[in-house]
């Protein structure tokens, strides 16, 4: 099969794998839809010497494609069944995969980072590790519930959000104009802020109400002027930068919520400053299986259409061409 392989030092090479064979419990899938990642940009950026024995794995974790092979045991799948992949491959017999957060197992397995992910022809998982994708959704939306959209789902879970609800998300690449779109179908009043007016432009047709530039803005003064002086009352943290987390939680108002989505970024912060305003900051991974239904029902049930966020496809024989678009960092998705 052909696939995706991060030597290191943002290279990017075309390599030929043999088709893979399903083992006991594994299902194979035919990739139709890989989408691009941050994550995926962090590893391709590490050096050689960082990405170690990583440079011979397939990179990729938003899949969508058909089951073309299944593998002694497999009860549940069948070839043919259209499905997404759940990247963070649990053990299915711990503590926390009993408890159905397999993002804490500590013998999990992450695609693209431990067993070979979706940049690729083929793509081999345990058959607890796919989810069925209806016919209604395509395989570019299905890649999409995969990482970025799932993500937000399960970050605006964690708090209550609802048509009270103040919510500012740092940052809208692909899970914060995810998360924008969300907490837009629950009714809440969205502000979006990222560096990119392209992705604000986006941000706004899909529910933004306000949007914010840090480069023109004093994005906590105007956050907290937009939340009637009290701050919006959720910050959805997507943009790993330490300068957008002190404006968040400088801006967040007394009873909210901040949840941190995004990979990087440090602040010093006096812990007790959040003791009398009953703030909480919570941290999110990912997305629980046990949210996949509901979520599907919401895309359903608000009509969201998840193909707004993208801005470009590409054949795998163009990889190159895709992750340059992704790491000039003003698109939300390709």
């Amino acid at each position: 099969m052909k696939a995706v392989m991060f030597p290191g030092d943002g290279e990017i090479e075309l390599v030929n794998l043999p088709d893979p064979e399903p083992g006991p419990g594994e299902v194979v899938i035919e990739m139709r839809v890989s989408g691009v990642c941050g994550t995926d940009l962090h590893y391709m950026q590490e050096t050689p010497a960082q990405r170690g024995d990583r440079r011979s794995i397939v990179p990729g974790h938003e899949a969508a494609g058909v089951i073309v092979a299944v593998g002694p045991g497999v009860v549940r799948r069948r070839v043919g069944d259209r499905v997404i992949g759940f990247h963070h491959v649990g053990c299915n017999h711990c503590h926390y995969c009993r408890l159905g957060v397999p993002t804490q197992c500590p013998n999990k397995r992450v695609a693209g980072r431990h067993i070979h992910g979706s940049d690729g022809q083929y793509e081999v998982l345990p058959e607890h590790g796919v989810f069925v994708l209806p016919d209604e959704f395509s395989f570019v939306e299905g890649a999409i519930l995969a990482c970025n959209f799932s993500t937000a789902y399960s970050a605006l879970m964690k708090v209550p959000v609802d048509a009270r609800s103040r919510v500012a998300v740092l940052g809208q690449g692909g899970v914060g104009v995810c998360a924008t779109m969300v907490a837009h179908a629950f009714g809440a009043r969205v502000a979006a802020i990222d560096l990119s007016d392209n992705r604000l432009s986006r941000a706004a047709e899909l529910g933004a109400e306000i949007t914010l530039n840090p480069n023109r803005d004093d994005v906590t003064s105007e956050l907290k002027r937009w939340g009637s002086g009290r701050g919006p009352d959720i910050v959805i943290e997507c943009s790993g930068s330490s300068a957008a987390i002190s404006q968040g939680l400088a801006a967040l108002a007394p009873l909210g919520a901040m949840v941190f989505v995004g990979a990087g970024g440090r602040v010093d912060a006096d812990v007790g400053a959040f003791r009398s305003p009953e703030q909480r900051l919570l941290g999110t991974s990912v997305y629980r299986p046990g949210e996949y239904e509901p979520m599907l029902n919401l895309v359903r049930d608000k009509g969201i259409d998840l193909t707004r966020i993208v801005e470009g496809e590409y054949e795998i024989d163009d990889a190159r061409a895709a992750f340059d678009v992704m790491l000039r960092q003003e698109a939300s998705k390709v």
